[in-house]
């Protein structure tokens, strides 16, 4: 809070004097104080005619020449002096004369007759000591601020009771903050008075508009007949919100005007802050994930320590699921795969809340790892997922692995189920599944990881190696009729529904087969074989 003349006239021994002229005057801030005698135009003596400063002297050197005390007042008024407190008046200058008082209140320049008994020691002593008073009081507001600040740093929370709490507890008031999403994340008032609070933000919102429209100084507002100073807060490129004030005085003093734009630019720092915590807390949770799915974690507790320190429960993950979209290459297809499993990615957030989420990169899929048994069929996420609106061309397919029996087993899981998407692509395509449990393929997978891949060509070419030829040459579909005949137990016409052909053109095909053999490859334990020989070639991809 600054001092002003009319404060000053408060301190003993200014109490004992008489304001004689320039009364209008009393608001002026007083902002340093000074002995000066020989006023005049020398340079030496204009440099002490700062703005503010309260002027004790008898006028000695101009005791005696009223046209030049009334040109020296002239000059302390251009230069923006607070007051002239006039000494020993009858003992130096014999009079006030009717034409200084004249041009005192023609200026509202205070003019302070102060008894002859008066010293000047004691008007510079207290007013020295009130400004010292005053910038104590702002250094401990600034302590007071910066330690609110820090306590708000280390313990952010949504409210930001500390920083606000501190700031209504100095200027005396109560407040409230509204953020940039218009929402009351802080209020001094009770719950009953909201509406009343939202009804200020209206109206002080329709004062600024835009960044650009916002002032720089509280915007004082009448609501229900009482006074709320409205302050944005914002930097130079960023809204972070509105601060609301009730009832202080406007414009504010300034010792609670500078409380208030510290607390503002403290939460400017803290909510820059928030954001950059919040970006870096989601990577670090991001990076968890990757390194627990991709195996670069220690230990069960380990994985247990470091999820919880994230907010990650795995204790009670129990399947792990992938998404994956398959798009056909026309335009940009991997980033369009990857917007698309971003979009499922808030969406299932929502729709299965026991899940956690997280897009990885390498293949661009969608794993969830589900805690709780919640939802309790994984059936449901499949056909869920499945009746979603995709663009034109892309299907999707999950994998689940519901053999996680702890946190250390999901790597495992993780790849049981990345392996179920792709034996199904690679055997089922034709089948229309919007889910594939690991548990109804592990056969396949165990002939991928146990049979030796030259030797299993070397199998299928004996086998295969004519049909696949006449395909070489002829440009027809002898293999997948081949293999499709065999998966669907030879119905020809199921076969011509599966692969849009009509069924006489699938029996000339199988015959066309059959002649290829000296034995009906569809016949007896040769359907077996030649149908594990078409499995193997599509596993290994021969």
């Amino acid at each position: 809070m600054s001092l002003t003349v009319q404060q000053a006239l408060t301190l003993p021994p200014l109490t004992l004097g008489t304001v004689v002229a320039g009364a209008g005057g009393l608001s002026r801030e007083i902002k340093s104080v000074t002995v000066q005698e020989i006023i005049n135009e020398d340079p030496i003596s204009v440099k002490f005619l700062t703005a503010g400063v309260f002027i004790v002297s008898s006028l000695y050197a101009v005791a005696e020449d009223t046209d030049t005390q009334v040109s020296l007042i002239r000059r302390l008024n251009d230069c923006r002096v607070s007051a002239l407190a006039l000494f020993n008046v009858g003992a130096v200058m014999p009079q006030i004369s009717g034409r200084l008082i004249e041009v005192c209140n023609e200026l509202n320049f205070p003019l302070i007759k102060m008894p002859i008994h008066a010293s000047y020691y004691e008007v510079l002593t207290a007013i020295i000591d009130k400004l010292l008073a005053h910038k104590v009081q702002t250094l401990e507001g600034i302590i007071r601020v910066y330690e609110a600040f820090n306590t708000q740093m280390m313990n952010i929370e949504e409210d930001y009771s500390s920083l606000l709490d501190m700031l209504g507890t100095m200027i005396g008031a109560r407040l409230a903050f509204f953020n940039h999403n218009q929402k009351c994340v802080y209020s001094s008032w009770d719950k009953e008075n909201s509406s009343l609070l939202k009804e200020i933000f209206c109206q002080s919102r329709s004062r600024f508009s835009n960044l650009t429209d916002s002032p720089k100084t509280p915007v004082p507002l009448m609501v229900d007949g009482k006074r709320y100073l409205v302050q944005p807060v914002h930097s130079s490129n960023t809204y972070y919100g509105v601060l609301i004030i009730e009832n202080l005085d406007y414009p504010p003093p300034d010792l609670m005007n500078f409380y208030i734009k510290q607390t503002c630019r403290a939460l400017c720092i803290i909510l820059l802050n928030s954001e950059r915590q919040d970006k870096y807390r989601k990577r670090l949770r991001c990076e968890y994930l990757y390194d627990l799915l991709l195996g670069n974690l220690g230990d069960r507790m380990q994985i247990l320590s470091q999820g919880e320190a994230l907010g990650f429960q795995m204790a009670g993950v129990d399947r792990v699921l992938v998404v994956s979209l398959n798009q056909s290459e026309s335009g940009n297809h991997r980033k369009s795969i990857r917007q698309l499993l971003q979009n499922l990615e808030v969406q299932i957030e929502h729709v299965f809340p026991s899940s956690i989420p997280i897009v990885m990169d390498e293949p661009s899929e969608l794993v969830l790892l589900s805690a709780g048994k919640k939802p309790k069929d994984m059936a449901y996420m499949g056909k869920w997922i499945s009746s979603l609106l995709l663009p034109e061309n892309t299907e999707s397919l999950v994998g689940v692995s519901s053999s996680c029996n702890g946190p250390e087993k999901i790597t495992a899981c993780y790849q049981e189920a990345q392996q179920a998407i792709r034996i199904s692509r690679q055997l089922f395509y034709h089948s229309p599944l919007p889910y594939v449990f690991y548990d109804d393929v592990r056969v396949f997978d165990l002939l991928q990881s146990s049979i030796k891949r030259k030797k299993a060509a070397e199998v299928v070419t004996e086998l295969l190696g004519s049909v696949e030829e006449y395909d070489r040459i002829n440009n027809s579909q002898l293999g997948e009729t081949f293999f499709q005949l065999l998966a669907n137990n030879v119905s020809t016409s199921q076969v011509a529904h599966q692969m849009f052909l009509h069924k006489n053109t699938v029996l000339q095909r199988k015959g066309k087969i059959s002649g290829f053999y000296d034995t009906d490859p569809f016949e007896g334990p040769n359907h077996l074989q030649y149908e594990l020989a078409v499995i193997l070639k599509k596993l290994f991809e021969l």
